[in-house]
């Protein structure tokens, strides 16, 4: 909002942006904004009975549409847990292993020890929550107290209280003001929550490639939907243990070359045929951290390749029982 006044001495000069002006609205003196002055003409020409120069004083601030609160964080770390296919004695069951948490099972006591999670950077894009509810998207935002003009979030409250009290902060670029002898214009960049709520491409539950990310219960979960490598160690009490080894060669071979894109939610993929004449496990590792781990008993499976760069030429060295390749 702009207002026009008579100067008086140097007054339009020593206001600052946290002045709280009589020329303003209630209103807007409460909203969180700024406060600007700029020189204006005089005389009878600019509507004015003295010659000395007017003052053009206009308030840059925010006023809120809905009562809609949301969060905006990242997930740095994960809690993982392990989904293991168990078969003994030719039983096969289900269990779920955190790491370092023992797991009883009959005489047996499993423990995880440690696993291979895939680089994927969708697990660490930030999340927007909508407050109260069990809806969220996964898109670009400013991260708390780094208000990026342009971005989503770049209203910022210090907490859930002091949102619903509308006392909050936004960067004053994010707005670009032209002042003028009557009036000022201003062109704001900003993204608002509620037009990204709706597009199926970022709202959760999200899937990209193997990775389904969930908000519910106010807990965000990850779900990867492939094998991995895992180190667990079992400890038996009152059993006795046969143990047989056998060796089981693996070959595999490139059926469809990695397309796809970089930099990107769903990376790019690889389809793999592997052949073995025993059923067992390959283990690829393309990045030099991540071991992807698939079955190999004459199927196919499919690779996934996350990385910024535009060719991708490395070579992926895999395992399968005692052989070891590249």
């Amino acid at each position: 909002m702009a207002s026009n006044s008579y100067c008086q001495g140097y007054q339009c000069e020593k206001v600052s942006t946290s002045d709280d002006l009589p020329e303003f609205s209630l209103l807007a003196r409460r909203a969180p904004g700024y406060s600007h002055c700029t020189r204006a003409c005089g005389c009878a020409t600019c509507g004015c009975f003295l010659c000395s120069p007017g003052c053009n004083f206009w308030r840059l601030y925010a006023l809120p549409k809905t009562n809609n609160i949301y969060q905006i964080g990242r997930c740095p770390t994960w809690t993982i847990t392990a989904s293991v296919i168990l078969e003994v004695g030719g039983k096969t069951s289900l269990i779920q292993l955190v790491a370092a948490k023992p797991v009883h099972v009959g005489n047996e006591i499993f423990t995880l020890q440690a696993i291979s999670t895939p680089q994927v950077p969708i697990l660490y894009q930030p999340m927007v929550i909508k407050v109260g509810t069990n809806e969220a998207i996964t898109t670009a935002a400013s991260d708390p107290q780094q208000p990026a003009p342009g971005s989503l979030g770049v209203f910022q409250c210090r907490s859930e209280d002091d949102a619903r009290r509308f006392q909050c902060t936004f960067p004053h670029e994010t707005c670009s003001c032209s002042p003028s002898d009557f009036h000022t214009k201003c062109t704001c960049n900003y993204r608002n929550p509620m037009d990204l709520w709706h597009n199926q491409e970022v709202k959760l539950p999200f899937t990209s490639g193997p990775i389904k990310i969930d908000y519910q219960n106010h807990t965000i979960t990850a779900e990867i939907a492939q094998q991995t490598a895992i180190l667990v160690h079992i400890a038996f009490q009152n059993t006795t243990i046969s143990t047989f080894h056998y060796r089981a060669k693996c070959a595999p071979s490139v059926i469809q070359q990695l397309t796809g894109c970089k930099s990107c939610h769903s990376g790019a993929q690889a389809i793999i045929f592997c052949q073995s004449k025993l059923p067992t496990t390959i283990n690829v590792e393309c990045d030099g951290t991540n071991v992807q781990s698939f079955p190999c008993n004459n199927i196919t499976f499919q690779l996934n390749i996350y990385t910024d760069e535009a060719e991708f030429n490395k070579n992926c060295p895999y395992s399968c029982s005692d052989k070891s390749d590249g």
